[in-house]
């Protein structure tokens, strides 16, 4: 009931008070309080969070906060307690998500999601792991093969590739992850597929003040043989961002172990290696010279080109400028410094990226339930079987809403893609049910929710929001970052969720009043 309404509610002729509310953490879904606001709402959770309960269910919400510390409520034991009980039958935990969705395949014939949302550091990617292991424990498989510890390596290899610690968490996903878990009419696994969207890929060539770049370019050094990669002491990289950390050799074991059983070799691990080197070598490559750039004195470029396989030359020829063909006749423009700089910078984060998509496809190939099938028939594709999956599981492991000092195009893409979650929760919680209400006679003029789509609007609208005028602004070449911010003032100053900002901060910058918080964008970075 909206908090509203409940004061305008009258009661022997005067106005009526809910009682104070005295948060007890005893509650396990606190939809049943009788009293229910933000306030209570965190006040619950916080009694509960003293006392190392860490899960409360919302109706059908599971609230997780993160202890930061290990407890004991996880493994074997905790798994088959959860097995195929009623929700309410024992304490909140994300066990009992995990039981339920896979269950409710049979018990509803219907797919199922699971969908993880939080900000930054409050465990979203230890939650999906969790709830992927709880899953492919209750399937377990009657063939004798290892697809299920293949799906539960995926996690691990992807998160040395793809996560990096931020100032606010030492594992940050840099990236959105959707998991496919496919099965059989029976309940066994068949494979798994993988969706991976908005990289973080700048991060590879700049990290902000107290961050590090993605895990996997630090396990490097710890490479019996890094002297191939042309490698020696990590400080004398540009791209890292400090030190390895003390169990660097046990991360470093970790992931040729995950790749070992995914199903990557020899030859594709070198090139794992091969492509994060250059990357590294890439970042220490100079350029000096004033209106044309030249490449300064060192082994940076030499030791990049000789693990690409190409001639020095052509990276050189590739970096310092750009070569066009204008009525069959070949034009060449140099670059200067900084445009070579942004030429290089560009090459090592395409690199990556496409390292990343690759790895990702490749792991699809290898998970994929046709593949299954042919490994169960012995080879013999006469014997396998064709039938497609009956059902399948989605986890939704996206990254956390940021608010940092200094919010950059990453920290947009990646809070916009909160901001249509929360949209979808919207619709799903308030919408649909809203609708159920009136249908019924219900009145429900007093409850109220923030709607959320018109902020949408602001960022996805064409021809005039945000990130078409941001594309339209990439075409003009005297554009600067100070008139992409003014025409955005221009077209958004009547909106009330987007906030001009003052020009005395030394830098063009915006602000978005989004659900969470209101954050203030740099237009420079």
């Amino acid at each position: 009931i909206n908090a509203e309404y409940m004061g305008t509610l009258k009661m022997d002729g005067g106005v009526y008070q809910p009682p104070a509310v005295v948060a007890s953490g005893e509650l396990n879904d606190l939809a049943k309080l009788t009293h229910l606001n933000a306030d209570v709402l965190q006040k619950e959770l916080q009694a509960r969070y003293n006392k190392d309960v860490i899960y409360t269910f919302v109706s059908d919400i599971l609230v997780a906060v993160n202890p930061f510390k290990k407890l004991p409520i996880y493994g074997k034991d905790a798994m088959e307690l959860y097995k195929n009980k009623q929700r309410d039958d024992l304490p909140p935990h994300v066990y009992a998500i995990s039981d339920a969705a896979y269950h409710n395949l049979f018990k509803m014939k219907r797919n199922q999601c699971v969908v993880i949302s939080g900000e930054s550091g409050a465990g979203k990617t230890e939650s999906a792991k969790l709830v992927m292991n709880h899953i492919l424990d209750l399937c377990e498989a009657v063939d004798g093969s290892n697809l299920e510890q293949q799906i539960v390596e995926v996690s691990p290899l992807l998160e040395a590739f793809g996560n990096a610690k931020t100032v606010m968490n030492n594992n940050s996903s840099r990236f959105g992850k959707y998991t496919r878990l496919l099965f059989d009419a029976q309940g066994s696994v068949m494979g798994v597929q993988l969706s991976e969207y908005l990289l973080e890929k700048a991060r590879v060539m700049e990290q902000h003040e107290g961050e590090r770049n993605f895990h996997v370019f630090y396990y490097i050094f710890a490479h019996e043989d890094r002297a191939k990669y042309y490698l020696e002491d990590g400080a004398k990289y540009n791209i890292l961002g400090g030190a390895a950390w003390p169990d660097n050799a046990d991360m470093y074991k970790g992931l040729m172990d995950a790749m070992r059983v995914v199903g990557f070799g020899p030859d594709e691990q070198d090139m794992f290696f091969r492509v994060l080197a250059t990357c590294i070598h890439l970042g220490n490559v100079e350029f000096e010279g004033d209106e044309t750039a030249a490449v300064k004195e060192g082994a940076a470029l030499a030791n990049a080109a000789a693990l690409l396989e190409v001639p020095a030359e052509r990276l050189t020829e590739a970096l310092l400028g750009i070569n066009t063909i204008t009525r069959g006749e070949k034009m060449r423009r140099l670059y200067s410094a900084a445009q070579a700089y942004d030429c290089r910078d560009a090459l090592a984060k395409t690199l990556y990226a496409s390292l990343f998509g690759w790895i990702v496809n490749s792991m699809n190939e290898m998970l994929a339930p046709e593949l299954h099938q042919k490994r169960l028939a012995g080879g013999r594709p006469g014997r396998a079987q064709a039938a497609a999956p009956a059902f399948e599981i989605g986890v939704l492991d996206i990254f956390g809403f940021e608010n940092f000092a200094t919010n950059s195009f990453e920290q947009v893409c990646i809070n916009l893609a909160h901001e249509q979650l929360q949209f979808f929760f919207n619709r799903h919680t308030f919408s649909i049910e809203l609708e159920a209400y009136v249908a019924e006679g219900v009145d429900v003029t007093k409850v109220t929710f923030r709607d959320n789509e018109p902020l949408l609007k602001i960022f996805l609208e064409k021809p005039i929001g945000l990130l078409a005028l941001l594309d339209e602004e990439c075409m003009f070449p005297k554009a600067t970052d100070t008139t992409m911010v003014e025409k955005f003032n221009q077209h958004f100053k009547e909106c009330p969720d987007y906030v001009i900002l003052q020009k005395s901060r030394g830098h063009p910058a915006f602000a978005i009043k989004h659900f969470a918080a209101t954050v203030e964008y740099n237009g420079t970075h």
